[in-house]
């Protein structure tokens, strides 16, 4: 196991405490190490696609972090490059096994769901502060709840519309129309108390409510499910 970094003493730090045995600040080093089969890349979004690649090239099968690029084209190119070398590459859309695996299969085929988010008003530093960088709110914060209405009905939607801001502090409203008269409503709210998910999901077969406090694993979930 190997686990690298730019900062030598956050790498050393994390090594240490997870008890990984191989650090280093050079990637590069790690990505040709031979008893490396698979990287997961958790760096900032401008960065995701050209580590990838790089662990791709190297015969390495990848989970990154959302999203696996800032433009569809890029993300696109990158699976041919997996699909080219024979390699997985995969997304870590965390809110697929979280929120979505319990109740996935067991309302469909799903017909409503309804989706917010709400946070404290939050002000964004760094590299998420510069949408050229991050993608926006879109790409570095809703993408996670958009996924999940994508995943939770098995398709794409068939129309899009959305107001509000992609800006970080901004409330967002998204309607997905996903067809046969089949939708998903998510709303992002900055200006509330807490970090807290709601879900509503209506199917043929029953109805599932979630609430789940954020970050996951640090918080408390209820579930209540109704047939």
């Amino acid at each position: 196991t190997w686990v690298a970094s730019r900062r030598e003493d956050r790498v050393r730090a994390f090594a240490e405490q997870h008890a990984i045995p191989n650090w280093t600040t050079d990637v590069g080093r790690m990505l040709c190490a031979g008893d490396v089969d698979a990287v997961f890349v958790g760096v900032p979004n401008f960065l995701h696609e050209e580590m990838a690649i790089a662990a791709i090239s190297q015969g390495k099968h990848v989970l990154q972090e959302k999203p696996m690029a800032l433009s569809t084209e890029k993300a696109l190119a990158q699976c041919e490059v997996a699909k080219s070398r024979g390699v997985v590459l995969s997304v870590n859309q965390i809110l697929r096994m979280v929120a979505g695996v319990r109740f996935r299969d067991t309302l469909s085929p799903l017909r409503i769901l309804n989706i917010s988010l709400v946070m404290t008003p939050t002000e964004w530093t760094g590299w998420r502060a510069d949408p050229k960088l991050s993608g926006g709110t879109l790409f570095e914060m809703a993408i996670h709840q958009l996924d999940l209405a994508r995943w939770l009905f098995g398709r794409n939607p068939q129309a899009v519309w959305a107001t509000g801001a992609d800006i970080p502090g901004h409330d967002m409203t998204v309607i997905l129309d996903f067809g046969e008269g089949d939708s998903a409503i998510v709303d992002f709210c900055w200006r509330s108390a807490g970090f807290h998910q709601r879900i509503l999901a209506c199917g043929e077969k029953g109805f599932v409510t979630q609430a789940l406090a954020l970050p996951v694993g640090r918080g408390h979930q209820t579930i209540t499910t109704a047939h």
